[in-house]
């Protein structure tokens, strides 16, 4: 499996780190988006957000932007603290997904600690 490195992320990205593998890409977009404890200020910057488990990039999405955990409609109900954050996307851009997708998070800076989302490619 080829690894990531930091130098691959040339654009804000969040990356966070789902608990299950979801087959439905639908399915596996809600899981990823919703609800999380990010400092909001750098998530508003990130202009990508990467879905991880088990130390394998998942999915790539594109940010459209970030709302308060809730207040954007959902097909289930996702437990969540009063400052948490959810953001809405889309599937990324094929290049964009075949840079990550598939590809190993583990030799990246943080990826071996308990939080469960990550920054990269900030400036």
């Amino acid at each position: 499996m080829e690894y990531l490195k930091e130098s691959d992320f040339t654009e804000p990205t969040i990356l966070i780190r789902v608990n299950d593998e979801e087959k439905d890409p639908f399915k596996l977009y809600e899981r990823t988006r919703a609800a999380w404890g990010v400092n909001l200020a750098r998530a508003e910057k990130c202009k990508y957000a990467l879905c991880a488990h088990q130390g394998k990039v998942l999915e790539v999405y594109t940010i459209a932007g970030w709302f308060v955990a809730g207040s954007t409609m959902m097909s289930d109900h996702v437990e969540k603290d009063k400052d948490d954050y959810e953001f809405v996307g889309n599937v990324a851009a094929k290049a964009v997904r075949e840079k990550f997708v598939g590809k190993s998070i583990r030799n990246l800076k943080g990826t071996r600690g308990q939080n469960p989302t990550l920054y990269f490619g900030e400036k």
